[in-house]
């Protein structure tokens, strides 16, 4: 990391040694990294410089029981910093695939139901 550069955090980070992984959007890629300082507004994290990042992903913490939205601000070589964005709002936009396995769930689960009621019927 660079030193000469003056900090412009709004707040003061706290040094952590924190297991995650990124969870990207649109895809199931994840990928293990490590949290080394973590504000209320960001974090800096550890992963293989060789690991391609997408502007915006997700970061689950274990530990903390927490997933949170990320936004890459910057990258050197393993060193990746990223600020935390709002959660997405009710309604958001879903990949393809999830609305087709949940539309698929939904009518399993109808023909479970009316499989049950006819079942219930005949005793």
């Amino acid at each position: 990391m660079l030193h000469d550069q003056p900090d412009r955090r709004s707040e003061p980070r706290l040094r952590s040694l924190l297991g995650a992984s990124l969870r990207f959007r649109h895809t199931a890629t994840i990928t293990d990294c490590l949290i080394r300082d973590i504000t209320a507004n960001g974090a800096r994290i550890a992963v293989d410089e060789t690991i391609p990042l997408s502007a915006v992903f997700e970061i689950t913490i274990p530990h903390l029981d927490d997933v949170r939205h990320a936004r890459l601000v910057w990258r050197h070589g393993d060193w990746v910093g990223v600020a935390f964005e709002a959660s997405e709002p009710e309604g958001s936009v879903v990949p393809i695939e999830v609305a087709r396995e949940l539309r698929a769930t939904k009518a399993e689960n109808a023909a479970l139901q009316a499989r049950i009621a006819a079942l219930e019927a005949m005793a």
